[in-house]
C-alpha cells in the first residue's frame, strides 16, 4: 500500500521536504498505523506527530479511520497565535 504524506509549516523543516511516499506493511490498516511508519521512516517528525493533525482534501481524519492505497494526507501541525 502506497500512502503519500505532504508536509506543512514546521513539518517541512523536520521532514526536509514537502512530501514522503511510503510502502506501509500490508497489516497497516488505520491512519495511526501510517503514521507509525512515517515516524520510523522519519524519526525527526517524532515529537510532532502527537499533535499534528491530518487531512484529505478538506476533511480532517480521526487516527481510527481506516486507510485506502494512493492515499494522499496532508499532515498540519499545530497553529499558536498572539
Amino acid at each position: 500500500m502506497q500512502i503519500t504524506f505532504e508536509f506543512w509549516g514546521a513539518l517541512r523543516r523536520a521532514a526536509g521536504g514537502d512530501e514522503r511516499t511510503l510502502a506501509l506493511p500490508a497489516g497497516a490498516g488505520s491512519i495511526g498505523d501510517a503514521l507509525e511508519a512515517l515516524a520510523d521512516a522519519i524519526p525527526a517528525l517524532g515529537e510532532y506527530l502527537e499533535t499534528t493533525a491530518v487531512a484529505q482534501g478538506d476533511r480532517l481524519l480521526l487516527r481510527t479511520e481506516e486507510l485506502e492505497d494512493g492515499m494522499r494526507l496532508a499532515l498540519l501541525p499545530p497553529v499558536a497565535g498572539g
